[in-house]
């Protein structure tokens, strides 16, 4: 299963759904983004990288008043069952002055995808 893969599970599992990048939807009060941030090699022999290492950023976009501490903990808890490393997780706001001002979670995760 591919890292984008593991995260629309873990998003569906918390009952939101996930896209990639962005979304510009307007239907949707809540939804997750995600995105890769950085791949490198790791593990390395014989001069030659034995895994790739993708970091991954997903933001959980929820109203600016609702209150975020129950469906934060589920999704990080979500996206490590997946497999991912212990999500590092960032909060500000989206359009913090503007008219449309929501809460934005970010996960930061690792994912190692072994070369076979």
């Amino acid at each position: 299963m591919s890292a984008f893969s593991k995260i629309i599970a873990a998003a569906e599992s918390c009952g939101l759904r996930a896209f990639p990048d962005v979304y510009e939807g307007k239907d949707l009060d809540r939804w997750v983004v995600y995105q890769y941030t950085t791949e490198y090699g790791d593990l390395y022999g014989d001069d030659a990288p034995e895994a790739i290492t993708g970091t991954v950023q997903v933001k959980l976009i929820l109203p600016e008043m609702e209150n975020f501490l129950s469906i934060r903990d589920r999704f990080r808890q979500a996206l490590f069952s997946q497999g991912f490393t212990f999500p590092r997780v960032t909060e500000n706001f989206v359009d913090p002055d503007g008219p449309h001002k929501k809460r934005n979670i970010v996960f930061e995760l690792e994912e190692d995808e072994m070369e076979e």
